[in-house]
């Protein structure tokens, strides 16, 4: 297999990827897009990550209507990132907003996005976040699928703004982007009035 023709082999997620293993089933919802979205054929070349540093190069095998069996032929890994890059965020309004964050965020080296809660945030307490978190994670899974990252940065719990500059150790660097129309003076004030969460 030329080098070309790895990079362009689809790819597939799967966490419990162990170097161990000589086959694996796809999970369903990469089974389905493997059959119904890629149509990819039996007996395919495809590439399973499992989002930790660990690749393998398989055959696809398609088992009955629903099940696709991934037959490991060689295994690739990839160090964990020597740096730890947060990127910390204010949960925006528009949900389109924080999924391309989610989706572009793969390509830049982050390691961990940690959700904001602030004043001004789109967070409400009321209903269940769990299922927005479920679809950014899918998101940031698409993301490394398009740039063949081997790392999935992990997406942390919306916390408020104070919790999260208080957990954070002194050897740490912040950078604060703020809008650029704010002067020093006005940023602070924001910054103080946005670590108040609006909870209601």
């Amino acid at each position: 297999i030329t080098e070309n023709q790895i990079m362009s082999l689809p790819r597939f997620y799967h966490p419990d990827l162990l170097e161990s293993q000589q086959e694996l089933f796809l999970t369903d919802i990469e089974a389905h897009h493997a059959r119904n979205v890629l149509r990819v054929r039996d007996g395919s070349r495809i590439e399973v990550f499992n989002g930790a540093g660990l690749e393998a190069q398989c055959i696809l095998s398609i088992v009955g209507r629903n099940k696709c069996k991934a037959l490991i032929e060689q295994f690739r890994h990839s160090p964990k990132p020597a740096d730890k890059l947060t990127l910390a965020v204010s949960i925006p309004e528009s949900k389109d907003a924080l999924s391309d964050i989610c989706r572009d965020i793969v390509q830049l080296g982050v390691t961990d996005i940690q959700l904001l809660v602030t004043r001004y945030c789109g967070f409400r307490r009321k209903g269940n976040y769990r299922k927005h978190m479920e679809r950014y994670e899918r998101i940031i899974i698409n993301g490394a699928k398009q740039c063949s990252a081997m790392w999935l940065p992990r997406l942390k719990e919306p916390v408020p703004l104070a919790e999260f500059i208080e957990g954070l150790s002194p050897d740490e660097s912040v950078y604060c982007g703020l809008e650029p129309e704010l002067n020093h003076e006005s940023s602070s004030v924001f910054m103080e009035e946005a670590a108040k969460p609006d909870l209601t």
